[in-house]
């Protein structure tokens, strides 16, 4: 586990160091935990979406698994991937948000986007226990808050 901070981010220098590490530790599986706080940090926003092309294209090349977490303002909005547009480059795209059902608050999951596949488009309810993800009924439209 690596941690660097946003207001430190260097794009230019941080992807050859997260190319370094992935090489020298035969990494398999990278999770960037959130690239919504690297997107906050830099004034260039044409030079960060090239910066998260080129890692993705660099991840992709070596067969590497890339997760890279997004977070919202609202977390009862409408979805919005990214303020910059970069989700084309993302083959999947798991979108966890909050709804209300029956007065209470309940954890919500779908899929957006898998790139190749016919894949459900309904909105489920999830829960995360000992034994790991539960993924429990589909939730009707009239259960999200607007």
């Amino acid at each position: 586990m690596e941690f660097v901070s946003p207001v430190e981010l260097d794009v230019d220098k941080h992807i050859f160091e997260i190319m370094k590490m992935v090489s020298e530790k035969g990494i398999k599986r990278l999770v960037i935990d959130s690239i919504s706080s690297f997107e906050d940090s830099v004034t260039d926003l044409q030079k960060y979406k090239d910066y998260l092309w080129a890692l993705v294209q660099m991840l992709k090349v070596r067969s590497i698994t890339a997760v890279f977490t997004v977070l919202t303002e609202d977390l009862f909005s409408p979805v919005v991937v990214t303020r910059t547009k970069t989700s084309l480059l993302a083959d999947n795209i798991i979108i966890l948000r909050y709804v209300e059902r029956n007065s209470t608050i309940k954890k919500a999951l779908s899929i957006l986007k898998a790139r190749g596949t016919n894949h459900s488009r309904d909105l489920r309810e999830y829960e995360i226990t000992a034994s790991g993800i539960e993924i429990m009924e589909k939730l009707d439209v009239q259960d999200m808050l607007r």
